[in-house]
């Protein structure tokens, strides 16, 4: 999983509200996909930096109505270089 310098937003339940999300690619997919700020157990986010990352992938069977089915734990960090 790659994870960009910068994040995002989306919107959640109040469209008012914008919610601050991680951009990331996850293995071969060049497309970014957001995921929420806190979604990768035991990594802790820092703006500025490009990130590869080891992560553990699982899928919820019955996730909350408000949390994504798949959930992401860090396993190691594999690079983290200053962004341009």
């Amino acid at each position: 999983m790659t994870v960009e310098p910068e994040t995002g937003s989306y919107y959640g339940i109040n469209p008012r509200h914008p919610i601050e999300c991680l951009l990331v690619k996850i293995g071969d997919n060049t497309e970014v996909q957001k995921i929420g700020i806190n979604e990768i157990k035991n990594f802790k986010y820092e703006k500025g930096y490009n990130w590869k990352l080891e992560v553990k992938t699982d899928t919820l069977k019955n996730p909350p109505a408000d949390k994504s089915s798949v959930e992401y734990s860090l396993i190691k960090i594999l690079s983290k270089t200053k962004a341009k």
